[in-house]
């Protein structure tokens, strides 16, 4: 920003630009000298340091069962932004806890100190609760046995375990 002088203006500018503004310049130190009516000038200069965008990365992808939380990070950057906030314990950090209550794919924006941006994406796979079936009780006598099975899951286990003869599988008496 430029101010006094008397009349018109010339810009001379270490790249040879004329122009009062210059844009989409590189990396590296611009001068420009500021001519007025009266030829009196003065100079400034200012440098464009170069950098190169943030890399950032993540904690991965996660698979959960339906209702737990999952704790999402990123890396590489000084400052993320979260989106969508669906689920999500905050939308700023470099970590955030989820709770979806189905798969979703977060998108993460982080920024370095001097505003360049990099994207990362984490998927969040909520897996549905096993149906469990279990038949109608039935009525047995004392000291009887009988054979009781159970379906829908991969793991199964019994409680209380006392007496039973398969208490970790499907079926047990």
């Amino acid at each position: 920003t430029y101010s006094g002088g008397v009349g018109t203006y010339s810009y001379s500018w270490s790249n040879a630009q004329t122009t009062a503004s210059l844009s989409n310049l590189a990396a590296g130190t611009y001068t420009v000298t500021i001519t007025d009516a009266n030829l009196c000038s003065a100079s400034a200069s200012f440098t464009i340091n170069p950098s190169s965008p943030p890399s950032v990365y993540t904690s991965g992808d996660v698979s959960l069962c339906q209702g737990q939380s999952t704790t999402l990070t990123a890396f590489g950057a000084s400052t993320y932004n979260w989106f969508p906030a669906t689920s999500l314990s905050a939308t700023t950090g470099n970590s955030v806890v989820a709770t979806p209550l189905t798969t979703i794919t977060y998108r993460i924006i982080g920024q370095d100190a001097v505003g360049c941006v990099d994207t990362a994406y984490i998927v969040v796979t909520v897996n549905p609760l096993p149906f469990v079936f279990t038949p109608p009780a039935p009525a047995i006598c004392s000291g009887a046995t009988i054979t009781v099975s159970v379906s829908g899951a991969n793991t199964f286990h019994w409680s209380p375990q006392t007496g039973l003869s398969n208490p970790n599988g499907p079926d047990s008496s």
